[in-house]
């Protein structure tokens, strides 16, 4: 009579193999992860950026004769001179009532960290919050209006150091909270005259650059600049930059 043998568990290459596919999976998984969060993430920071544009376009046709904020208010409605960076520019959007939260002045994979207390002008998006974290990642373009041409950047992602004429992005930052960090691919967002938001890259993948040309050979912020003596670029405050 023969004897039939039950077969117990799993050999050990059966066990490496499935070992190995589970690896491999797990693998192929991790970048598709990473991708989605990034979209949703852009996604969410895109609709920041458009709604700081559309309330800076409300502001122009309301209290700017057709220009965007360059004199500050304060909490009273009160100007007090010309605004000095982008801060003092967004402040006024929600002193004069044009925002009522601060919370979209944030962004991901970033240090600024808005507490959306606006009770009192000391409170109203401060250079940094209690826990000593700024709150503001948004860059500001003083001296546009809304006729100036849609391609112009009105508010951007904060850049490396002093933006000067022809602010720059460091793509080495791309996943960090770094100031003048990017998105994957060099990519920065940016909210323009025209109430859109997109990205734009720079002009190199692994170091820190300015905006790639599109139309020729001057990025849109050196056009932009060189159009208008009166154009100033403003970084966010706060931040270690």
């Amino acid at each position: 009579m023969t004897t039939i043998q039950k077969r117990e568990g799993f050999t050990l290459i059966e066990l490496l193999t499935v070992i190995t596919i589970i690896a491999i999976l797990a693998g192929l998984s991790v970048p598709v992860y990473n991708s989605v969060r990034e979209k949703a993430s852009l996604a969410e920071t895109s609709n920041n950026a458009r709604q700081i544009v559309m309330a800076l376009k409300v502001y122009a046709s309301d209290e700017g004769n057709g220009s965007f904020v360059k004199a500050k208010y304060n909490f009273d409605g009160e100007a007090e001179g010309p605004i000095a960076s982008a801060n003092e520019a967004y402040r006024t959007l929600i002193n004069l009532g044009y925002l009522d939260t601060e919370s979209i002045f944030a962004s991901a994979n970033s240090l600024a960290r808005p507490d959306d207390n606006i009770s009192s002008s000391a409170d109203v998006l401060a250079d940094v919050n209690p826990e000593g974290a700024p709150e503001n990642h948004w860059g500001y373009t003083k001296g546009l209006t809304d006729s100036s041409p849609s391609r112009f950047p009105l508010v951007w992602e904060n850049s490396v150091g002093d933006p000067g004429d022809n602010p720059e992005w460091d793509p080495a930052k791309a996943g960090t909270e770094e100031p003048g960090r990017t998105w994957s691919g060099g990519k920065i967002m940016i909210g323009f005259a025209d109430g859109s938001a997109k990205t734009k890259r720079t002009a190199k993948r692994d170091e820190q650059s300015p905006l790639r040309n599109e139309n020729g050979p001057q990025t849109i912020f050196e056009e932009m600049t060189a159009n208008s003596r009166t154009v100033s670029l403003f970084n966010p405050e706060g931040l270690d930059l």
